[in-house]
């Protein structure tokens, strides 16, 4: 009987590995001094960015991951690439992305939309600014694809406010307190169009509406003794996990966010949101986890 047990065990896990594997690729990495990276084809693959780190002075730092138009196109007609890539005239600037297959992701409707680049950015005067620019509506996950400015502090910061209605435009919001500062987003789609139907998400408060499921968050700082803070969030078979905030002082490879897969003890593995600081301001970061199933 404990062998029929172990051996049922055995088979779970492989087909975990199996459907994981199918579900997702990566990492994929960039790091200063490098040539900029093609993923994977937007035609099937939607891409998001888990890894940034290194010392963001000004506009001269930039980590982006952006769809471009390429020349091989599917049934559809469409025709794009994922690239990984950025700039730097400081040190220690990289980034890390993960792609999932569209065709993964379960949905009432057969429409798996990638949207174009969104973008803002945030010039400070004599005080703080805000500025902020509408993405798709509620009915798609809206994610951070990339920064760039002067992170010097929790005055500055770039996040992701999901509209939990089909709708209304999600936001992508940058404040800072710096000369400049960017942030750039994309949306994913899966489902059937203009039918309202919101997004659902996999949170620390349950799954549901992004106003139901919650969002994920963790700061660092170098008066912590570990000077690593971390949680785990949704098991990676079932749902893509990414930024929806990133702030706070980067100044080189001590400081970084980051979302990685990991195994617990039961066997199980899941997403993690991950942020170090080696600076007493600390740096911190949001995440949601789109869930696979969507209907």
């Amino acid at each position: 009987m404990r062998q029929a047990i172990t051996i049922f065990a055995a088979i779970l896990l492989l087909s975990s590995v199996s459907a994981e594997a199918q579900f997702f690729e990566g990492p994929f990495t960039w790091s200063q001094g490098e040539q900029i990276k093609f993923l994977k084809s937007g035609n099937d693959f939607v891409c998001v960015l888990t890894r940034v780190t290194g010392h963001f002075q000004g506009g001269g730092e930039q980590v982006l991951l952006s769809l471009e138009q390429s020349g091989v196109a599917n049934a559809a007609g469409e025709a794009s690439t994922w690239i990984l890539g950025g700039s730097s005239l400081q040190k220690g600037v990289s980034a890390a992305a993960y792609c999932f297959r569209k065709d993964k992701f379960l949905s009432s409707g057969t429409a798996r939309w990638n949207s174009e680049r969104f973008a803002t950015n945030a010039k400070s005067g004599a005080s703080c600014v805000t500025s902020s620019t509408e993405a798709w509506w509620g009915d798609a996950a809206t994610y951070l694809s990339g920064m760039t400015g002067n992170f010097a502090g929790g005055g500055e910061s770039i996040r992701i406010d999901q509209s939990s209605a089909g709708f209304t435009p999600s936001l992508l919001v940058a404040k800072s307190c710096q000369p400049f500062l960017g942030g750039y987003a994309q949306a994913f789609f899966s489902g059937t169009p203009h039918t309202g139907t919101v997004a659902q998400f996999w949170g620390p408060s349950g799954k549901g509406a992004a106003s139901v499921a919650g969002e994920y968050t963790v700061s660092a700082t170098s008066l912590n003794p570990s000077k690593v803070s971390s949680i785990r969030m949704a098991p990676v078979s079932e749902a893509m996990c990414y930024f929806t905030r990133i702030g706070g002082k980067f100044r080189g490879g001590g400081e970084y966010v980051e979302i990685v897969p990991e195994t617990n003890r039961q066997g199980l593995t899941v997403w993690v949101l991950r942020a170090q600081s080696l600076q007493s301001d600390g740096v911190s970061a949001g995440a949601r986890c789109y869930r696979r199933i969507q209907q």
